[in-house]
C-alpha cells in the first residue's frame, strides 16, 4: 500500500538507535510463535499465506519491489534504484522482524516490525505491492504484526505516514492506532497493545464473506431441466459429484451415486413409471451462512483451494477423517444443494412425494466444525428449509453411527422428532453421542430419541425395535414429511461397522417408515462397501416402487457365494451369528427400549397400550 512507509533513507538507517539492540533472541521468538504460517482470504476469497521472512526471501522481496509503483513516494522508499533497494531490503531483515504475504509463489506484502532503543516499542512499516491493493492484505499484515508484537511482550507500536494518505490511515485507525504528533505533511500515530489482542480474528478483519440473512434459500434447479406432469419420485443425480476425490486410501466413495445408478439401470429401476432423474445445483453462500460459522466457513474456502492452515485442526479440517483437498467447498455445496432440492420438490411439487439424493446424509458435521467424513450438514439445511415452510418433520437416521451433527442442532426444537438406531458408542464413532438418555430439552425435551444397539445385532432384534420403539412414535407425532439418513453402513458386510444386519430389514424398514408419512426425502448417508452401496439403494428404490427384480430372493437361498456375485442379486444372505453374541445384543436393545419406554412415551401420549405392530 503506497505511502505505509518507514521514515528513515538507507543512508539513515545504519545509525538509528535500533539497530544497537539484539535481535537474535526477539527473532528466533518471533519466528516460532505459532501465528505462523497463518492463512487467511482477501477479498476477492484468495488465499494469503503470511510468514515470517529472512535473508533466503531477498530475491523473491527484490521482485515486488521492482515492479512496486509508486517508488520512493514517502521518505524515499522504497528506492527506486535496483541496487539501493537491495541493499535497503537487506538492512530491513537485519535489522527488524520482518513477516511477507504471497498470493501462490508471489511475494505481494512486506511488513516490519523494528524494535527500538525502548524495549517497550517498536516502529512499524508496512508494503502492499499496488496491484494487490484494496484486496484487504494490508490489514491482513498489520493485524498479524501487532498480535506479534503483543505476544513477544511489547507495550507499544507506532507508525510515521503521510497525512495524505487516507487509506492507509483509516486502516491504522481500524487496527487501533491513534494520532500522536502531527507535522506538516506526516502524521506519528501510536498503538497501545494493552488494547489488542494476541490472536487475530482475521474473518472478522476481512469479510469476503457476507453475514446471512439467516434464511435457507433453493437453488435454481430448473433451469435447463423441467419436472414431468406425471413425476411422483425424483433421484437426484449428478456426474459432478464424481470429479471430486477426498483422498487416494479415503473410505469416502465420492462415486456412490454413480454405483447406485448402474445398479438401477441393470435391472431396470431407472424407468419406472412416474420415476424422473433430475441434476442438482449447489447451495448458495447465504444458506450455508444461515446455519455454518463464518469463519469455519472461511477455513473451508482455504481448503477447497488445497491449502492447509495449521488452525484449521481446531475446526475438524486437515485431519485423517476430514482432510484438506481441493474442491472440497464445491463438492459440500453441491451436496447440500442437492438435499435442498429434494426438500423443495417435496414442498412446491404437490405430486412429488418421494426425493432420493444418495450423495446426501452428511449427519456429523457440526455449525463450526468438520467430522466423520462430513464438511457442511446437508441434512440441519434441508430440515431448516423445511421448517422455514412451516413443515412438521420427522428425521429417521437408519445408519450405523449416531448421527451427531442432527441431534445437535435441534436438541432443543420439538418441531423435529429425531429418531436414529445405530450402533452404541461404545464401540463406534462418535464416541461421546447417541445415548438413551439424550432426549432433548427445553421444549424439544422428548424429541430426541437414541436407540443404541449392541455389536451382533441381527434382522430379528432390529425389527422389533422399529416395532416397539419407531413406528408408535411416528404414529403419535404425525409428522409432515420425514428425511431419512438410509446408511447402509449397518450391515454384517461393512468393514467400518459391528452390526449383523442385512438388507432385507433395510428395505422392510424403510417401506414401513414410507407407509407412515406423507413425503419423504431420502438421503444416501454412510457405506463403505461398493456393493453394499449399490444393492441396497437400488433394493430400497425398487421396495418403495412395488418394483423388485422378479427371482430376487436368489440371493438369500443361494447363501453368502450369490451376493458375491456383482449384482447377482439385490437380496442379502443371512449371516451366521453366535446364539450368544445375538442374547447380548437383544438384552442390551431390551434395556433401551424399556427405558425409551418410560421416559419417551408418556411425553407423546403413548402408555402401555401403544400399539405395536
Amino acid at each position: 500500500m503506497p505511502g505505509t512507509h518507514f521514515p528513515l533513507t538507507v543512508e539513515e538507517i545504519s545509525e538509528h538507535e535500533y539497530v544497537t539492540v539484539d535481535l537474535m533472541n526477539i527473532r528466533e521468538q518471533f519466528v516460532n510463535l505459532d501465528l505462523w504460517p497463518c492463512s487467511a482470504l482477501d477479498k476477492k476469497k484468495e488465499v494469503v499465506a503470511v510468514s515470517p521472512c529472512d535473508d533466503a526471501d531477498v530475491e523473491a522481496l527484490a521482485r515486488m519491489y521492482d515492479t512496486y509503483e509508486p517508488k520512493g513516494a514517502f521518505q524515499g522508499l522504497p528506492p527506486i534504484d535496483h541496487n539501493t533497494c537491495m541493499e535497503w531490503i537487506r538492512s530491513s531483515l537485519r535489522t527488524a522482524l520482518n513477516l511477507k504475504a504471497e498470493l501462490g509463489d508471489t511475494v505481494i506484502a512486506h511488513g516490519m516490525l523494528f524494535p527500538m532503543a525502548d524495549p517497550d516499542v517498536l516502529e512499524f512499516n508496512l508494503f502492499v505491492h499496488n496491484q494487490t491493493q484494496n484486496r484487504g492484505i494490508a490489514r491482513i499484515v498489520t493485524s498479524l504484526l501487532i498480535a506479534a508484537a503483543k505476544r513477544l511482550g511489547y507495550k507499544k507500536v507506532w507508525v510515521f505516514e503521510s497525512r495524505n494518505n487516507s487509506r492507509a490511515l483509516h486502516i491504522y485507525h481500524e487496527a487501533g492506532f491513534r494520532d500522536a504528533r502531527r507535522e506538516r505533511n506526516d502524521l506519528e500515530l501510536e498503538l497501545d497493545l494493552a488494547r489488542v489482542s494476541e490472536t487475530p480474528e482475521l474473518y472478522k478483519i476481512i469479510t469476503p464473506v457476507a453475514p446471512s440473512t439467516g434464511l435457507i434459500k433453493s437453488p435454481d434447479y430448473l433451469t435447463g431441466q423441467r419436472v414431468l406432469p406425471d413425476t411422483r419420485s425424483v433421484i437426484i443425480y449428478s456426474h459432478r459429484f464424481e470429479e471430486f476425490t477426498i483422498g487416494k486410501d479415503h473410505p469416502f466413495i465420492t462415486a456412490r451415486s454413480r454405483l447406485f445408478i448402474d445398479m438401477c439401470a441393470r435391472h431396470n429401476l431407472l424407468n419406472l413409471p412416474g420415476t424422473q432423474i433430475l441434476e442438482p445445483e449447489p447451495i448458495d453462500e447465504n444458506s450455508v451462512l444461515a446455519y455454518h460459522d463464518i469463519q469455519y466457513y472461511h477455513y473451508l474456502v482455504m481448503a477447497s483451494q488445497g491449502v492447509f492452515d495449521p488452525h484449521m485442526l481446531s475446526y475438524g479440517i486437515g485431519t485423517d477423517d476430514n482432510p484438506v483437498f481441493r474442491g472440497v467447498l464445491e463438492y459440500a455445496m453441491l451436496i447440500v444443494g442437492a438435499s435442498v432440492m429434494g426438500a423443495d420438490l417435496l414442498t412446491s411439487q404437490p405430486d412429488i412425494d418421494l426425493v432420493f439424493s444418495p450423495t446426501g446424509g452428511l449427519h456429523h458435521a457440526g455449525r463450526n466444525y468438520a467430522s466423520g467424513f462430513c464438511y457442511l450438514n446437508d441434512i440441519v439445511i434441508a430440515i431448516r428449509y423445511l421448517l422455514q415452510q412451516g413443515h412438521r418433520v420427522l428425521y429417521f437416521d437408519i445408519d450405523a453411527h449416531h448421527g451427531d451433527g442432527v441431534q445437535f442442532a435441534f436438541y432443543d426444537e420439538p418441531r423435529v422428532l429425531n429418531l436414529s438406531i445405530h450402533e452404541s458408542a461404545r464401540t463406534l464413532f462418535p464416541w461421546n453421542s447417541g445415548f438413551e438418555n439424550e432426549l432433548g430439552e427445553g421444549p424439544g425435551y422428548g424429541y430426541n430419541v437414541n436407540v443404541p444397539l449392541a455389536p451382533g445385532t441381527e434382522d430379528e432384534i432390529y425389527r422389533d425395535v422399529f416395532h416397539r420403539i419407531v413406528l408408535p412414535l411416528v404414529r403419535a407425532y404425525k409428522p409432515d414429511i420425514c428425511v431419512l439418513a438410509a446408511g447402509v453402513d449397518t450391515m454384517y458386510t461393512d468393514f467400518m461397522t459391528h452390526l449383523s444386519l442385512t438388507n432385507n430389514i433395510y428395505a422392510e424398514v424403510i417401506r414401513a417408515i414410507r407407509q407412515q408419512v406423507p413425503k419423504m426425502l431420502m438421503l444416501g448417508a454412510g457405506g463403505y462397501n461398493p456393493l453394499n452401496i449399490a444393492r441396497d439403494w437400488a433394493l430400497a428404490w425398487a421396495v418403495l416402487h412395488d418394483a423388485e427384480p422378479e427371482g430376487d430372493y436368489f440371493g438369500q437361498m443361494g447363501g453368502r457365494a450369490a451376493t458375491a456375485i456383482d449384482g447377482a442379486s439385490l437380496r442379502d444372505a443371512y449371516p451366521f451369528i453366535s446364539a450368544t453374541k445375538i442374547a447380548e445384543a437383544r438384552a442390551e436393545a431390551h434395556r433401551v427400549m424399556t427405558y425409551l419406554e418410560k421416559h419417551v412415551f408418556p411425553i407423546h401420549g403413548l402408555g402401555d397400550e401403544a400399539v405395536r405392530t
